[in-house]
């Protein structure tokens, strides 16, 4: 082994060992592999049961998943910044927990019961919805806690065995000649969260001394980062809209290539992730911006990323889906070119909600996401898909504007007040 190449394995090591930088890339690891395990899942099932039943399947389990991430509000990512600062004990933390998801499980059962009665859904299929509603909503926030607690890699990959649990019960399943869609992706959603919500469960019984389960409000504090999550969750309307305003024609241009920036955001949400409660216990915003620094090159490699597919997109176009599309490539370029200030936004949202500035943060990001929608609307009915896209990155480029704003403002606001008082700023 040359000495170039021990110096690039120290290095590497190093970054593992180091705080936000090293969580983000085992944060990033087992998110590729979670994302890889969902994949897998879905295309075992599609390939084995045919369109038509999966379309069910994936209509019934999107309406779940949907109500369990506007459940949750944002609830999740509080308790991670109220542990890690402190503010909270771990007994408070793991009975707000449970009342959110003894509250999730009777809308879980809700739901069940409604699309028993309109037939979308057998009995046996109706009673996976309801355990699958408490067992995301348990699991959520029992990870929150785990990464509150610095356990940042620890919750990743449970997170991601979640997932293989669930590729390894469809593969079962099919492997038993059954092919009722509906009730293997329940189910295999359903298990993983409920085996990792009894891992952690009883690590945290113990550990926070619990000898008797109380009621905590479930949703005290959390309307900063509930507006956040849930207007955020609005933005997947767009090809919706589109479709609507400017005919189907421009909403596959759209659709066809408007999901392949993904993966840029998810290096971000990475970092995102690791830093939340390192950045909830620094002292200080500006400490907490210092300790953010060592993550910075998860947005700089995403950047890079943006710029290239910003560049390469008639080429890419033109490989993947061909001539047809070929309108799709200004709007791969710009999609592309937006992740760079989603990215900053997301950074400056994680400092903000981390510093107890969500309040701030919430209302920028439901004028922005408004604001976004309308241009989209707007843009597609007077340019098409070029329009959207075009609307999506001027918006997001003033939604990191607004956000960095509100960070230099908190910077400001702290540097007027005495350093024993930061708590209360806060």
């Amino acid at each position: 082994m040359t000495g170039q190449t021990i110096q690039i394995v120290r290095q590497m090591k190093a970054v593992t060992k180091s705080g936000v930088a090293g969580d983000t890339v085992f944060i990033l690891l087992a998110s590729v592999v979670s994302q890889a395990a969902a994949a897998g899942s879905y295309l075992l099932l599609a390939r084995s049961v045919g369109p038509e039943d999966f379309g069910s399947a994936i209509a019934i389990s999107g309406l779940v998943l949907s109500l369990v991430g506007l459940a949750e509000f944002g609830t999740s990512n509080l308790v991670t910044r109220e542990i890690a600062a402190q503010k909270i004990t771990l007994a408070d933390a793991f009975h707000g927990v449970l009342s959110r998801s003894l509250v999730m499980t009777g809308a879980g059962a809700g739901l069940a019961i409604v699309l028993d009665l309109i037939e979308q859904v057998t009995g046996a299929e109706a009673f996976m919805v309801a355990i699958l509603v408490a067992g995301m909503s348990l699991s959520t926030g029992l990870q929150g806690i785990m990464r509150g607690r610095r356990r940042v890699r620890l919750a990743s990959w449970l997170g991601a065995s979640d997932k293989l649990v669930g590729l390894a019960i469809v593969g079962a399943t099919l492997l038993t000649g059954q092919r009722t869609a509906v009730l293997t992706l329940l189910a295999a959603l359903s298990v993983g969260p409920w085996l990792v919500s009894a891992y952690i469960g009883v690590a945290l019984l113990s550990e926070s001394g619990t000898r008797r389960l109380r009621w905590v409000h479930p949703y005290r504090g959390s309307l900063g980062f509930g507006l956040t999550s849930s207007v955020t969750s609005v933005q997947t309307v767009d090809a919706t809209a589109i479709a609507w305003l400017a005919g189907p024609a421009a909403a596959g241009q759209f659709g066809a290539v408007s999901k392949w920036v993904a993966p840029f955001n998810l290096v971000v949400a990475a970092l995102s992730q690791a830093a939340l409660p390192r950045l909830a216990a620094a002292r200080t915003t500006s400490l907490a911006l210092r300790e953010l620094t060592h993550g910075l090159w998860a947005p700089a490699l995403s950047c890079i990323a943006a710029l290239i597919t910003a560049i390469a997109s008639p080429w890419v176009v033109e490989l993947l889906l061909g001539s047809a599309f070929a309108g799709s490539a200004s709007v791969l370029s710009l999609v592309a070119l937006a992740t760079i200030p989603a990215g900053a936004s997301q950074i400056a949202l994680t400092l903000l909600q981390a510093r107890g500035a969500e309040g701030r943060a919430a209302r920028n990001i439901v004028a922005a996401v408004v604001l976004q929608l309308a241009a989209i609307c707007v843009g597609s009915v007077l340019f098409g898909a070029v329009g959207s896209g075009a609307a999506i990155l001027v918006t997001q480029t003033m939604l990191a504007g607004l956000l960095i704003r509100e960070v230099r403002t908190l910077l400001r606001s702290e540097r007027q007040v005495p350093p024993r008082m930061h708590e209360s700023v806060r």
